[in-house]
């Protein structure tokens, strides 16, 4: 399959997760790799791991299940707006803010939060998806969402009890989509360059040589949800600010914080490299910082101009909001 036929297949899970058309987006052996939270707490990580394996093995079921519960949740619907749609032979990354407007559980609140899914095809079927989002937000915001899906996905989708007087039969409506501008050539050539800078940055964060391969007016940002989050609002604009607040975070760890890179994704001028960190910080020495994140790396003129990260700031918080406030801000670290 080409990447426009792989792109148009992501658009269609998108558009609306609760028809038998999207279901059939999935292979009969896809598998769900689950939500890339590390909050030990957090209400998405309930599952047994019976359920877990089950559902690595049912993508397809998963999805039929937890769209039949969507329903009974939103009665105002629920929609996807697309930041961009990155595209590289077998696997497409999706960008999006979710608006879900309002729930069963809280009428007066509506729910707007980042996501980034990551999916793998073949032969115009999926055949693996994950998903990166804030469970700062869900620990907010969603418990009781995520306990009655939790309980729904286990009664085949069904309604429990305490909600069965709501109706069934709302549809959520498609999203408005709007993606990037793809102003930056196709050509293979550029996109290993791309790649291969975006992956160079990866390699670098924290030591002066990352400098090298940021423009001079790079802005960062963490694309967190929740007013309680530490890393909200803290974006960071300037190569040498940059440069500066990674070298902080690594200085931190002590020499033990290291990046393995899971996998990286190129179309036009957009690079998606995603991540694993682990390492002991000399705050919490107590504590193994292990965390998985996605990084959306836009390029012009071949340096990293615009930097979108997705990560668990729920966990980040859990760990330590004085690492946080070091970072970004320079603060002092305590004496242990």
């Amino acid at each position: 399959m080409n990447l426009e036929t792989n792109k148009k297949i992501v658009r269609v899970v998108l558009d609306d997760l609760t028809r038998e058309t999207t279901y059939r987006c999935f292979a009969d052996e896809s598998s769900f790799e689950g939500h890339m939270v590390d909050y030990e707490t957090s209400p998405i990580r309930k599952e047994s791991a019976e359920q877990r394996e089950a559902r690595q093995h049912d993508a397809r079921s998963e999805m039929r299940r937890a769209g039949k519960a969507l329903l009974h949740v939103y009665p105002d619907g629920n929609t996807r707006a697309i930041k961009s749609i990155t595209a590289e032979g077998d696997r497409v990354i999706a960008e999006y803010l979710v608006h879900a407007g309002r729930t069963v559980f809280d009428l007066d609140v509506e729910h707007n939060f980042h996501v980034v899914k990551v999916f793998e095809l073949s032969r115009g079927e999926v055949v693996r998806m994950r998903e990166y989002c804030d469970s700062a937000y869900l620990n907010v915001h969603a418990g009781p969402i995520a306990e009655f899906m939790h309980q729904a996905k286990l009664d085949d989708g069904d309604v429990p009890p305490a909600h069965s007087a709501w109706s069934s039969d709302w549809c959520l409506s498609g999203p408005e989509v709007r993606l990037e501008s793809d102003a930056i050539t196709r050509d293979v050539g550029w996109l290993a360059a791309n790649k291969e800078i975006a992956l160079a940055l990866s390699g670098s964060w924290g030591d002066e040589s990352m400098a090298e391969y940021l423009h001079e007016d790079v802005f960062f940002n963490n694309e967190v949800d929740i007013a309680v989050s530490p890393l909200l609002g803290k974006g960071i604009r300037g190569r040498d600010r940059l440069t500066a607040a990674a070298g902080r975070a690594t200085a931190a760890f002590e020499g033990t914080l290291t990046r393995t890179v899971r996998a990286v994704t190129a179309e036009n001028n957009r690079v998606v490299v995603e991540e694993e960190l682990h390492g002991t910080s000399r705050l919490r020495p107590d504590i193994p910082f292990t965390t998985r994140q996605a990084k959306v790396c836009l390029l012009r003129d071949g340096r990293v101009f615009r930097i979108r990260q997705y990560l668990d700031s729920g966990f980040v918080q859990a760990y330590s909001p004085e690492l946080v406030a070091h970072v970004f801000e320079g603060t002092e670290l305590a004496a242990r």
